[in-house]
């Protein structure tokens, strides 16, 4: 008799959007009992989808697509990822991220989920952009980045932080 042993890794948390039940994702988005060690304490929780119970793919197909982007975003930037707090998946048009201490979310597209995050990171590096009334940002344009203020309903940004 042949035994073979499955062993899955974590790579994000997953809040069940039916249930509440927290869990484990693997990067095949099959969900995992949720058990935290100390290599999986920064993990993005991933909200807004549904499961289909334990060791089945959760119900959303971008997981798919975005769960792959996420182990080369943690990977290509260990500074910033851990305040990668939750990825909601509510909307089927786009992703919204929340980052810990930042007052705005940042939206990004499922296909383009590491390009956008790069870009993101760029941004917040490279520019000294004031975003202290800004509540979102949208990284999903070419060239440019569209921030929502508290102050006006949309201001555009581009890059370069220019406004327009």
């Amino acid at each position: 008799t042949k035994i073979s042993i499955n062993e899955f890794e974590t790579c994000a948390w997953l809040v069940d959007s039916l249930t509440g039940d927290f869990y484990g994702v693997d990067p095949l988005g099959r969900v995992l009992p949720a058990t935290r060690t100390a290599a999986t304490m920064d993990l993005p929780v991933l909200t807004g989808i549904a499961t289909r119970g334990m060791y089945r793919l959760a119900a959303d197909p971008r997981l798919s697509i975005v769960l792959p982007r996420i182990v080369k975003v943690r990977a290509g930037n260990p500074s910033i990822f851990p305040l990668l707090s939750e990825i909601d998946f509510s909307n089927t048009d786009y992703l919204t991220l929340s980052l810990s201490g930042m007052p705005y979310r940042v939206r990004v597209s499922a296909d383009l989920f590491e390009e956008h995050f790069n870009n993101f990171v760029r941004f917040t590096n490279g520019f000294d952009a004031n975003l202290t009334t800004s509540i979102l940002l949208d990284m999903r344009y070419p060239s440019m980045i569209v921030s929502t203020d508290t102050l006006s309903p949309d201001t555009t940004q581009t890059e370069e932080g220019e406004e327009e």
